[in-house]
């Protein structure tokens, strides 16, 4: 994950945070740059744009990542991941971008499947009809879990990179020349 204020929010991947969905109300700890250990708490999560924030508890004084333009990138400009692919932890590769907005559809058991009464007829949507998507199912961060799901398509808009990302990247930042966050 990536640090976004002094106070310990952290910015992560709703996968990681909530073990691909297994879990509304995760026991999370975080190991800084450093090697200190914190525990920490699921502020909120989105399945569909996996992304989660969490705080660490006690936490002052973190340095905050800086935020770039992700709409100003153009293909062929650097970027940087760091990770912890494979285990390995405070790896950094690099490589440049190699396309903007590609769409790629992936699986995520976090993702509510359409009621069968909602599927695509192939009429007209009409304002009035429910959203494809029942936000309902899931469950307060305290309450019982939500049922586990067999996994739902998405599709998401992503920067295409070159440099070298690989399972246990997830979470970590995606930076431009400058250091500054843009995926």
């Amino acid at each position: 994950g990536v640090i976004l204020s002094d106070d310990g929010y952290v910015l992560t991947n709703s996968h990681v945070a909530t073990l691909d969905g297994a879990t509304s109300s995760p026991t999370i700890r975080v190991t800084t740059h450093d090697g200190r250990i914190w525990n920490a708490t699921l502020v909120g999560a989105d399945p569909i744009a996996d992304l989660a924030v969490v705080q660490l508890e006690g936490a002052t004084g973190l340095q905050p990542i800086e935020f770039g333009d992700s709409d100003a990138l153009n293909v062929g400009d650097r970027a940087i991941a760091i990770g912890a692919p494979l285990g390995l932890s405070g790896t950094v590769t690099n490589g440049i971008v190699s396309a903007l907005n590609r769409s790629i559809t992936v699986r995520s058991s976090a993702v509510p499947d359409a009621p069968s009464d909602m599927q695509d007829d192939g009429g007209d949507t009409d304002s009035d009809e429910a959203p494809p998507f029942d936000f309902w199912n899931f469950a307060p961060p305290g309450d019982a879990e939500p049922q586990r799901r067999p996994s739902a398509p998405i599709s998401l808009s992503v920067i295409q990179t070159d440099a070298a990302i690989n399972p246990g990247n997830s979470g970590g930042a995606l930076l431009d020349s400058d250091g500054r966050l843009i995926g």
